[in-house]
């Protein structure tokens, strides 16, 4: 906490950044334990911040760092001269990675959509992912079919993914305090080698169909999707109410770019 306020007093929190660092010692070895517990042949941490998470695991194998604030991507490459200390994660390309990767981090939650979206996009390449993001996000990415917060990602990532709640986090355990509580999620893949090659098709058809959610999916499906394969979809389903092996049945016959 001390490192923290330190760091503020001259460098103040940017919000458009999500700058809200986890600083309590009992969550931040929790996350890094779960981390310990994940086989992978390279880790991404996302948001390096001052190092909190980063020093515990930094006997991972071909560990990089993205940090795009300057002053604390600075501070990271100091502090750990032989870590791999990048800038801005969304300049990752991870069609280019190899397989059996892992990407662990607090995630802003300016980026959480865009990263979740990766996770759902490249099940291939990853192999886990271990996230703090707000709780909502995190419900949202468990909750059940049919529930109001299912939403575009839910289906992809429970289809590819074990997604698990594995503990809900107070905002007192951040600086500067957040406005609502976070979560810790983990999301282990299912190995579901035969369909990886849908998971862009899955992706867009949600897309389509969560663009206007309270619509009936069956309608807004006709003419991108076989008739005969639409008839799987019961009268009056929403979008919510398709679960993830059914999207996965309607991507792989769908015509959506």
């Amino acid at each position: 906490m001390s490192l923290a306020i330190d760091y503020f007093r001259n460098h103040p929190p940017k919000k458009h950044r999500g700058q809200n660092f986890m600083t309590n010692k009992s969550n931040l070895d929790f996350l890094s334990n779960i981390i310990k517990e994940k086989e992978s042949d390279w880790t991404i941490e996302i948001g390096g911040g001052l190092g909190f998470l980063t020093e515990k695991i930094s006997y991972r194998n071909r560990l990089t760092v993205y940090e795009v604030d300057e002053h604390l991507n600075s501070f990271l490459k100091n502090k750990f001269p032989s870590i791999n200390i990048e800038t801005d994660v969304r300049k990752w390309q991870p069609e280019n990675a190899e397989n059996n990767g892992m990407l662990v981090g607090n995630l802003p939650y300016y980026l959480s959509g865009r990263i979740l979206w990766l996770v759902a996009r490249w099940p291939e390449k990853i192999k886990n992912a271990i996230f703090t993001v707000q709780k909502e996000v995190a419900e949202r990415i468990c909750s059940q079919t049919s529930s109001k917060s299912y939403g575009l990602l839910s289906g992809p990532l429970q289809f590819f993914y074990s997604c698990k709640i594995e503990k809900k986090i107070s905002k007192n355990a951040f600086f500067p305090k957040p406005k609502i509580d976070s979560a810790i999620i983990t999301l282990t893949n299912k190995e579901k080698t035969e369909d990886f090659q849908y998971s862009y098709q899955y992706l867009q058809l949600n897309k389509k169909i969560f663009s206007q959610r309270r619509k009936n999916a069956k309608k807004l499906l006709r003419g991108f999707v076989p008739d005969g394969t639409l008839e799987r979809i019961p009268d009056g389903f929403r979008a919510e109410d398709i679960d993830p092996e059914l999207g996965m049945m309607l991507s792989k016959n769908s015509s959506i770019k």
